[in-house]
């Protein structure tokens, strides 16, 4: 049968000495009993897990509007160059490509 969320269970748990005595020294500092600063420090472990990957999701959406909207300034900044050019290249007079001349051939004299 499925517990309730809302249901105390027991749970058997192994520890090293020194970590019990940590955690009972820090349950008396708090004024609890060993089980609570336990069930605390577990809550507070998986709260802070659970904001990391909020903060996480917030900054992958934040990159990607960012990225997006730097993009879009960037290809907006490309047009206007782009058309820039090309009316600038429609209002000067057009010439004919010139060659370059032909230099002259040094000869050695006695051939």
């Amino acid at each position: 049968m499925a517990r309730k969320p809302t249901e105390i269970i027991a749970l058997s748990l192994r520890v090293r000495e020194e970590l019990r005595r940590r955690l009972e020294g820090e349950a008396k500092k708090q004024r609890r009993s060993l089980n609570a600063e336990i069930v605390h420090r577990l809550e507070q472990s998986l709260q802070k897990e659970d904001e990391a990957a909020h903060m996480s999701r917030i900054a992958s959406m934040a990159a990607e509007t960012l990225s997006a909207a730097v993009e879009e300034k960037l290809i907006a900044k490309w047009v206007e160059l782009r058309a820039s050019a090309l009316q600038q290249a429609s209002q000067e007079p057009q010439q004919p490509p010139t060659l370059a001349p032909e230099r002259p051939e040094h000869r050695k004299e006695g051939n």
